[in-house]
């Protein structure tokens, strides 16, 4: 007897409906695909415990007849194409005839629908995949289904679904995606009787995105229109200064439906080149025309990954696209302030120059940007630099005391040998009073009369406890002297273990700062409900913070070793790495992700820092063994011994 066996019906139903219908938002995105299809200018999906018990799509299509309802459970029923030919230009978002069929196998579902050549609706149910019912009812045009109890006679597949919660944020980010894709259909999503989503379905693209991902991401696009090759590219793009820390906020469409394209991810890319920081992402809205004939949309069991018959020219398309809208926005003229971009502005004339006393050289240059963009974040005041004729003065007029306290304090000298401008006990009593003797009677000798002391004439190395620093080498590395040993240290490395090793322990020093104004973060809506699911997480690191509603958070605290103008990209990265998911525990992602939240809130190589600044990450490698690498492993310091040196130069 043989071993290879022709699976019955019902199993190969199951398996098919497995690769179409993952979890409730794949069965979603297929019923919102044919409402589409049907003409639908209204639609509303409801869902209740995350899409795993009810599931209720209502269009206003143009419904179906009696005879065809009983079809459309079956595999391969479809009424989009009727010859291999048509395959090769497909321009309805369904095609394949599987949808229904791969849902009505795993749940119970129920068809209300009418259709306007027939006086009355239909009422059709089945009960994983067998028809129980089928009856004349009364009903508007359009089409309701509802699908109960998803996956019940799977547990294989049941049992792998997620908490109600993130299965009502698949949905809702299904929804969002459709709503975009189409805005001139008006689409309600509600989830437990809430409504979670409204679009107004007036055609406006703007007006879908302001539904969908919120008025503060509506109001930071820049309209995109270009064609070339017979490809149009159109939507919105974010300003650069909305750029995000992960890729979450591109959206691209083909022919108006949603699809992954790293052809796309590139080009959008390689076209804000030089106007996004490095590590940051742009946003955007687009949308792709291109000839149906170009592209295959039927590589993907989900239909969210397509192929393109010459994908350089899609990338040129992009490419083009948003270099030509954002050298455009710099050109433009007509924006308010509010709308305004950010850009470099090439010789512009400044007016609104402020001059400082007339007895001063200091002049303050105050743009009409940089007035904006100090009113919306909280910079530190500017602080005029010193020449160093000024710095020289100073010195020079500072008391001995003062200035011999300071040495001591920094070199931590003993007590018995601490220098002191009073007790002079090294200097004879009637060399003093030479000296003053010979000021009185000349003034301008006394100077010339006074041998400076050098510094190791004072202090041996011996008694250095602390670290000497030395300067920058490059804006990135920084050099001291500790004992018998030259250091040089990666700033950048050095400082990103700093905040990584004060993140995770729980007990750092200030604990949280405080914001005098709240701090506003938009964020996807998957990454949103991670922040709400994991806030135990935030908050012991030093982050507090509430929801706001449609998918922005309020932050009012933020962890201490984390610079204000840093704490957006560091919260929207960490939320981004929980939404992702994986096997690991939250608690084990949100551990990992601290690795690269600390290395983007250090300071970076080739940024021009304080001498203040480089000698607190001195003090802290030498006073926290855990600061030798870096939490990705590069090293932190390396040393240079006073013997490899002598040993370079010979002097052994």
């Amino acid at each position: 007897m043989g071993i290879i066996n022709v699976l019955d019906k019902q199993t190969a139903n199951l398996i098919a409906a497995g690769e179409v219908v993952e979890r409730p938002s794949s069965a979603i995105k297929e019923m919102l695909e044919n409402c589409a299809d049907a003409g639908a200018t209204t639609i509303t999906v409801e869902i209740k415990n995350g899409g795993t018990t009810y599931i209720r799509v209502t269009d206003d299509g143009c419904g179906m007849i009696r005879d065809d309802v009983p079809k459309c459970i079956m595999r391969h029923a479809t009424s989009k194409i009727r010859t291999e030919s048509d395959l090769e230009a497909i321009g309805t978002f369904g095609f394949r005839g599987e949808a229904l069929a791969a849902i009505s196998s795993v749940a119970k579902v129920r068809i209300l629908t009418k259709s306007d050549q027939e006086q009355a609706g239909t009422l059709f149910e089945c009960n994983f995949g067998e028809q129980v019912l089928l009856e004349d009812a009364g009903c508007p045009k359009g089409t309701t289904i509802t699908v109960e109890n998803i996956f019940e006679n799977v547990p294989a597949r049941r049992k792998f679904l997620k908490k109600d919660s993130t299965e009502a944020l698949s949905v809702g980010a299904t929804c969002e995606k459709f709503a975009l894709s189409r805005p001139d259909i008006a689409l309600t999503f509600i989830s437990d009787n809430n409504i979670k989503m409204q679009t107004p379905g007036d055609g406006d693209l703007k007006s879908a995105v302001y539904a969908c991902l919120g008025r503060e991401f509506a109001s930071m696009l820049f309209p995109v229109d270009y064609t070339l090759d017979n490809i149009r590219i159109h939507g919105f793009i974010a300003k650069p200064e909305f750029s995000r820390p992960n890729r979450n906020m591109q959206n691209f469409f083909v022919n108006n439906r949603y699809i992954r394209s790293r052809t796309m991810m590139a080009a959008l890319e390689e076209g804000f080149r030089g106007f996004c920081p490095t590590g940051k992402f742009p946003a955007c809205v687009l949308f792709c025309d291109i000839d149906l004939r170009l592209v295959d949309i039927n590589v993907h069991p989900a239909k969210l990954e397509i192929k393109f018959s010459d994908e350089r020219r899609v990338f040129d398309s992009i490419y083009f696209s948003v270099k030509n809208a954002l050298s455009t926005a710099v050109r433009f003229s007509g924006f308010t302030e509010d709308d305004s971009p950010a850009f470099p502005e090439v010789n512009k004339q400044d007016t609104n120059e402020v001059k400082a006393d007339v007895n001063s050289d200091i002049k303050i240059k105050v743009s009409s940007s940089e007035e904006r963009k100090e009113s919306k974040s909280n910079l530190k005041p500017v602080v005029t630099k010193k020449t160093e004729a000024d710095i020289r003065t100073e010195t020079a007029n500072k008391a001995p005391e003062k200035t011999l306290d300071f040495l001591n304090d920094v070199y931590d000298i003993p007590q018995k040998q601490k220098l002191s401008a009073i007790d002079n006990s090294t200097v004879n009593k009637s060399q003093q009073e030479k000296t003053k003797h010979d000021e009185s009677e000349n003034p301008s000798s006394f100077q010339q009369s006074i041998t400076p002391i050098k510094q190791e004439e004072i202090i041996s190395s011996k008694q250095l406890s602390k670290p000497i620093y030395i300067g920058e080498a490059f804006d990135t590395y920084i050099v001291c002297q500790h004992r018998q040993s030259l250091y040089i240290i990666d700033k950048h490395a050095a400082h990103e273990r700093i905040i990584y090793e004060k993140l995770k322990s729980n007990d750092y020093e200030n604990g949280s700062q405080y914001l005098l104004e709240p701090l506003s973060v938009i964020l996807t809506p998957k990454e949103a409900q991670a922040a709400i699911d994991n806030k135990k997480y935030f908050e012991k690191i030093g982050f507090e913070y509430d929801d706001f509603g449609m998918n922005t958070v309020i932050i009012r605290s933020l962890p201490t070793p984390i610079a204000q103008q840093d704490a957006a990209d560091v919260f929207t990265f960490l939320t981004g790495k929980l939404a992702e998911g994986n096997t690991r525990s939250a608690g084990e992602i949100f551990d990992r992700a601290l690795f690269t939240a600390a290395c983007r809130a250090a300071i970076k190589g080739k940024d021009k820092y304080t001498d203040m600044d480089n000698k607190y990450i001195i003090e802290e490698i030498f006073s926290n063994e855990a600061v030798l690498y870096c939490p990705h492993g590069r090293p932190v310091i390396y040393e240079l011994t006073k013997q490899k040196l002598d040993k370079i130069f010979d002097r052994l």
